[in-house]
């Protein structure tokens, strides 16, 4: 890895975006990103590259860092911020203002992925924050049986050309209306199910999460998002 840089100085475009095409395991961004002695725009990048963002809108965010979004980051892991007070704060930077907003291209997906990596571990009284993705938040409304988060869902018809007729896909992404309570109901439910289930609560949100043609994806886009559609 190129020498990193410190939070405020120009951005090193071509390192930290050749970072980003290196897809790295989950427990080698969670040491990686919790280290303070790693930079905190370095530890943003690990944890964007982990979660496979999509490059035009990792150069949205990486211009932006003189917009207040690190500086929350930095507070998330010198756990100054627990969950809640994290969530909070990034959609309030998310929230447009003058019609631009200070979280470009970061939706509930991403910066829960930033929250979860960076929240210190080594403080029990400040129990970790999960990762809300779309499959994640879906996953956790169809075992409620309610919406304990806001789903956006969506229904298209589109043509397959291999089978030679129309097949309506179903997609859903997580609400940005979504609340930082919610977000924390969210976050107990995860616990209550790795509790049931006698694993880590990091299991059950990487397993939620897991797997593009994966039975759990396929069932949940038959029993939620077709239902919901």
């Amino acid at each position: 890895m190129a020498t990193a840089v410190g939070v405020g100085t120009p951005p090193p475009d071509e390192p930290l975006f050749e970072s980003l095409d290196v897809k790295q395991d989950y427990e080698r961004v969670l040491e990686f990103s919790s280290s303070r002695a790693t930079p905190i725009d370095w530890a943003a990048v690990s944890i964007f590259s982990w979660g496979g963002m999509h490059m035009e809108n990792a150069r949205r965010i990486l211009g932006e860092r003189s917009k207040g979004w690190l500086s929350v980051c930095e507070n998330i892991r010198d756990g100054k911020l627990n969950r809640v007070e994290a969530y909070r704060a990034f959609q309030e930077l998310r929230r447009k203002r003058n019609g631009q907003s200070r979280l470009p291209g970061v939706g509930p997906a991403y910066w829960t992925k930033l929250i979860h990596f960076l929240m210190p571990r080594d403080r029990p009284e400040i129990p970790p924050g999960y990762i809300l993705d779309q499959w994640a938040g879906a996953s956790i409304n169809m075992i409620c049986k309610r919406d304990v988060v806001r789903i956006n869902r969506h229904s298209v018809w589109l043509w397959k050309s291999r089978i030679q007729r129309a097949e309506l896909k179903h997609s859903a992404v997580v609400s940005e209306l979504t609340s930082a309570d919610e977000y924390e109901e969210f976050c107990r439910q995860i616990e209550g199910v790795a509790s049931h289930l006698r694993c880590s609560t990091e299991e059950v949100d990487c397993a939620f999460m897991s797997g593009k043609r994966g039975p759990w994806r396929d069932y949940l886009r038959t029993n939620y998002l077709a239902s919901h559609g």
